[in-house]
């Protein structure tokens, strides 16, 4: 849809489900809409447009402060937007007597795939003017990071993400400066951007990652997929209560909002199973599990509209956080749960395994055409529609682990 920048789900500002206080679609000045918006979906930030905003939404209230946490390759600077509240603009980590969780959301880690960025600014922004009426402000900090590789972004181009839908003005590149896969590069450290953000997550001790990126993989019928950490090494507590309780709920809500959604993955060159990705703690969620902290993987589908992908990010990440200010003792719980003391063990190896239940892909049915007529293929579809399949999502141990002499503390 375009025209006035509204969509499915209607204009971003509402929030998805929070109540915006006083303000409406046509109140927001023009300052506060992001490059999507303004460009009705054509284009997205460069770094010089991200930093303006972000200074804009920090302004807007005493709550909210930018936070310099290192610089790119190319020297430029790394921002985050820091939102806390009741109290003054929270230095982190927050104080031993203060409840709240510290929940950092990362966008731009590959800068082509550009829509987690926008959609981290929009729903910044619609935060900060609806006001202290949600729980948001009584039971989190919000770590805004959304233009993580800053130096790829400003090598925008149309054909770097071919097969993607938008923006047509262009996008970024997946690699930084130095051309390293950042979200190849946590506990390698090859980059000056992710050292500086595993030294930010050391200061800030955060309880949970959302790390927004764009699939571009199988053709599937979800608007977004989700992972958690895989590495059985990761806290028990941490996947069971991503598996068992946030991811299902928010599965649910937006569903009832018509965004479906499912485990991240691929069908298998022979579309017999549904594959995810590895379990190396040089992937972000990965790493985040490893360190015993809530690791949320985000991908929005590379085939549908960038308006649409802006939205259907924005909608989990707001299901997201609502479920953990929800239940944020809960959260506290799990990853506050204690790591193997000196003498037991740690799998340092682990091998993908199937469930032993098939999942239900939702692809599209394929057909052969023979002469001029569209027949079913004999061969097993190419897309099931849907179809049972194995998902091979789960990581098991190989059997090669360490002693630990110390306890460990990550």
């Amino acid at each position: 849809m375009r025209g006035d920048g509204l969509g499915r789900f209607g204009w971003l500002g509402v929030m998805w489900g929070m109540v915006m206080t006083g303000w409406s679609a046509g109140q927001v000045p023009e300052n506060l809409r992001t490059v999507a918006e303004l460009s009705d979906y054509r284009a997205t930030a460069n770094e010089q447009q991200v930093r303006q905003l972000l200074a804009r939404l920090a302004e807007l209230s005493p709550q909210a402060r930018l936070e310099r946490i290192g610089e790119t390759v190319e020297g430029r600077p790394l921002e985050a937007l820091v939102i806390g509240g009741p109290q003054a603009a929270p230095q982190l980590p927050l104080p031993a007597d203060d409840s709240r969780l510290t929940v950092l959301l990362l966008g731009g880690i590959h800068s082509g795939e550009s829509d987690g960025k926008e959609a981290l600014l929009a729903l910044s922004r619609d935060f900060l003017l609806a006001g202290e009426g949600s729980t948001w402000w009584q039971k989190l900090v919000l770590v805004v990071l959304p233009n993580f590789n800053a130096d790829g972004n400003e090598r925008m181009g149309p054909l770097h993400r071919p097969g993607q839908d938008g923006p047509i003005d262009g996008m970024g590149l997946r690699e930084n400066a130095q051309g390293l896969d950042l979200n190849r590069d946590f506990v390698k450290l090859d980059s000056p951007e992710v050292r500086s953000l595993v030294a930010a997550m050391d200061r800030w001790q955060i309880d949970c990652l959302i790390d927004m990126h764009t699939t571009n993989g199988s053709l599937h019928r979800y608007d977004l997929t989700y992972d958690l950490p895989h590495n059985p090494a990761s806290p028990k507590s941490v996947r069971q209560l991503l598996r068992e309780a946030l991811l299902p709920a928010v599965t649910e809500r937006l569903n009832e909002q018509g965004i479906a959604t499912f485990y991240y993955g691929n069908f298998s060159r022979d579309y017999r199973r549904w594959e995810s990705f590895g379990h190396e703690p040089r992937y972000s969620t990965e790493y985040a599990g490893m360190r015993g902290v809530l690791g949320i993987l985000s991908e929005s589908y590379s085939y549908a509209s960038y308006e649409r992908r802006i939205e259907a990010g924005a909608a989990f990440v707001t299901a997201c956080l609502d479920w953990l200010a929800a239940n944020d003792a809960s959260v506290r719980q799990a990853v506050g749960s204690p790591w193997p003391e000196a003498g037991q063990s740690l799998p340092l190896k682990a091998k993908m395994d199937r469930w032993p239940e098939t999942t239900q892909a939702l692809g599209y049915a394929y057909r052969e055409r023979v002469g001029d007529d569209v027949q079913a293929a004999e061969r097993p579809a190419r897309f099931p529609s849907p179809a049972d399949l194995p998902r091979l999502d789960q990581l098991v141990p190989t059997g090669y682990e360490v002693e630990l002499h110390t306890r460990f503390v990550p």
